[in-house]
């Protein structure tokens, strides 16, 4: 029974989460590219800016989702919400490769069950702010 439950666990379900995962790409890929053009500006930075200016405004533009909060600020801020969660998310998992020894000792944290503590808190709450947004409105 072991053997067929660690045969499913770690043989078969990774192969069926990709082939999720590329499903559902593949879907919103289609319903974005057969939806019609909206009403939102281009991101790209005016022509007269010096390069130091065209930069700032490309990266603010990009960082805060300008565009998009002037056309629908409910998408805004759940795009924002997404995207700061996946940022959180990312930096956690890096934690997998390197130990954060300076934030652990800025924040007072000195053992490992302290860390872990941290991580499971910190985690969940980014997963949360990662998956809110693509809830389905009720």
């Amino acid at each position: 029974m072991i053997d067929l439950l660690t045969y499913l666990l770690f043989y078969v379900t990774p192969y069926i989460s990709v082939l999720v995962f590329f499903s559902g790409l593949a879907y919103k890929l289609y319903k974005w590219a057969s939806a019609p053009n909206g009403p939102l500006s281009p991101i790209y930075p005016y022509a007269s800016k010096s390069f130091l200016g065209k930069a700032f405004d490309y990266a603010f533009k990009i960082a805060t989702f300008k565009p998009l909060y002037g056309v629908n600020k409910k998408l805004w801020l759940a795009s924002w919400v997404f995207h700061v969660g996946l940022i959180l998310l990312l930096f956690g998992h890096f934690r997998l490769f390197v130990e954060f020894t300076p934030l652990w000792n800025l924040m007072g944290i000195t053992t490992k069950e302290k860390i872990a503590r941290f991580a499971l808190i910190s985690g969940g709450t980014a997963g949360i702010l990662f998956l809110t947004p693509v809830l389905p409105p009720s």
